[in-house]
């Protein structure tokens, strides 16, 4: 399942692509697949579903949630390992399925970490850990959530650095995108914060935090990956050119 900016979703079945045409399924923020459901949330972010299963054209109006330790809206929801993340602008609520009759997931009884999501696009997951630019009273900072603990990863120069990005516009961290890649044996989270001219990537194996240009003042001018062929893809976002990386090639 695709879904674009307007909040239309459409369904690719290995050859074409379909408009879902359910009118119980409202407009869409983001999909995510769990256990053969598709699993979106609202575009005004009230809310959450499913579809039925094994069928990502087909929605019961029954078949949804909220949030329901804190009324924030979700801005977005990723699956790792046997959880259902649902990530709002101050909390985030972890939820499994338990199947059944009636609506298949329930929130996990701890489930409730009171850090929300900054930026819809900076959420990445890497080694079974999922790390997004967070939002909580004291400010941002980058976390990573090990289990349902969110972990700290940003140092306290990097936090100053987003809150006075904030302070100075808050759109640039609203916009702000990250991804993931592993390559050389190592895992990397990338986030850019574009109306910074910044990229700041994180080495899970070293735990430490690189710069990354694409020339001198400007952002890393990678915008996404993707693992195929036993090779990891790159794509530009100045020019929608799709690259690899080389190791003997610094350039």
């Amino acid at each position: 399942v695709i879904v674009n900016s307007a909040g239309t979703a459409f369904r690719f079945n290995g050859s074409a692509v379909s408009t879902i045409s359910d009118p119980d399924l409202p407009a869409v923020g983001w999909v995510e697949s769990f256990d053969q459901y598709i699993v979106y949330g609202r575009l005004d972010g009230e809310g959450w579903g499913v579809s039925d299963l094994a069928d990502a054209t087909a929605y019961d109006p029954l078949d949804v949630a909220s949030a329901e330790s804190d009324p924030d809206p979700i801005v977005y929801g990723i699956r790792n390992l046997r959880e259902m993340h649902l990530m709002g602008k101050d909390t985030i609520e972890s939820f499994y399925v338990v199947g059944g009759g009636g609506f298949p997931f329930e929130r996990a009884p701890d489930g409730v970490v009171e850090v929300g999501l900054a930026a819809k696009w900076s959420v990445g997951k890497i080694d079974n850990r999922v790390v997004f630019l967070g939002n909580e009273k004291g400010g941002l900072s980058v976390r990573m959530l090990e289990g349902r603990t969110p972990v700290r990863i940003s140092t306290p120069e990097i936090d100053d650095l987003l809150d006075n990005a904030a302070r100075t516009n808050s759109s640039w961290i609203a916009e702000a995108f990250a991804f993931t890649y592993a390559y050389a044996g190592h895992a990397y989270y990338v986030l850019t914060v574009a109306g910074l001219n910044l990229t700041l990537q994180y080495d899970c194996l070293s735990r430490k935090w690189q710069q990354r240009e694409s020339s001198p003042g400007q952002a890393w001018r990678v915008g996404f990956s993707a693992s195929a062929y036993n090779q990891i893809w790159f794509g530009e976002t100045a020019t929608g050119r799709i690259m690899v990386p080389n190791r003997g090639v610094h350039t």
